[in-house]
């Protein structure tokens, strides 16, 4: 929390769920420049996002299921099915 406290005019920690957010678009551009910002702290997008949606694949395979509303027939239309929320 130290270096939070010390980063705080550029990055924040959101009350509701405790994310990080970086409050100034330059500060991220420079995280994200490996030109000017070589290192260990060094943000490749492409890389990133590439884990990020290899990480949701893995979890969608591990948790995706045929009818996951146990459902008696996926023959219904929604309007069809009891007790399903508008």
């Amino acid at each position: 929390m130290f270096v939070l406290d010390k980063l705080s005019s550029m990055i924040s920690s959101r009350s509701t769920d405790k994310r990080l957010q970086i409050s100034h678009l330059s500060f991220s551009e420079f995280l994200c420049d490996q030109g000017q910002f070589p290192g260990q702290f060094f943000i490749d997008q492409g890389k990133e996002s590439q884990n990020l949606a290899m990480a949701c694949f893995r979890l969608m395979k591990e948790r995706l299921m045929f009818n996951i509303c146990n459902l008696e027939t996926s023959h219904l239309l929604n309007d069809d099915v009891k007790d399903l929320p508008l």
